[in-house]
């Protein structure tokens, strides 16, 4: 009997010691684990950190190329009215300035959405190229009003009132239709910078 119990008793401090070394290694694991997770949750923190940072940055960014955008399509509807406006007096025809702005804002459009393209999606700058047309088509109009008008006050009479019509037409298409594509654009960059619409 004092064999058997040996033997238990062997086993029992056998049974001990190894289960000593499991929770003692358990124990060691859970630490090493808890202490890695606890230095992989701190990288990760300063990781989002980072992130949060750099996006924050890059959309401060974007949200003053959109303001910079917008400020310049408000200078070529500017110059648009001012081209095409009813009120400018008995030499319209002749003065080039007036044109000469229009071009150069339109040029300086162009180039401010060329070097911002990086800022937004292809789509969205093909909708910003929709101005070019808008403004094309309005300076061929307004051309073809001063040519009638030329033609007019050299005797052809049968150019009628077309020059009058064609530039109100011009100036309504400004005071409208141009407004109208700036205030839609206005609401895709209020979209682009994270701005509520309501």
């Amino acid at each position: 009997m004092e064999f058997i119990h040996q033997i238990f008793s062997g086993l029992f401090s056998s049974s001990v010691i190894i289960a000593l070394i499991v929770f003692s290694g358990r124990k060691y694991i859970d630490r090493y684990f808890a202490s890695t997770l606890t230095q992989f949750e701190h990288d990760l923190s300063l990781i989002k950190a980072q992130h949060d940072i750099k996006f924050s940055i890059l959309h401060e960014e974007r949200a003053k190329q959109c303001r910079n955008l917008y400020l310049q399509i408000r200078k070529l509807e500017s110059s648009l009215n001012t081209y095409t406006t009813i009120f400018q007096g008995p030499g319209w025809q002749e003065d080039n300035e007036r044109f000469q702005n229009v071009l150069n804002e339109r040029i300086n459009l162009q180039e401010q959405i060329e070097d911002n393209r990086i800022y937004f999606t292809d789509e969205f700058c093909l909708e910003l190229e929709a101005i070019y047309e808008k403004v094309e088509t309005i300076v061929r109009r307004m051309e073809e009003a001063k040519l009638l008008q030329m033609r007019y006050e050299q005797g052809d009479m049968s150019v009628g009132s077309r020059p009058i019509s064609i530039w109100r037409e011009q100036n309504e298409e400004v005071l409208v239709g141009f407004r109208s594509l700036r205030r839609d654009l206005a609401n895709q960059f209020r979209k682009l910078i994270g701005v509520e619409i309501g």
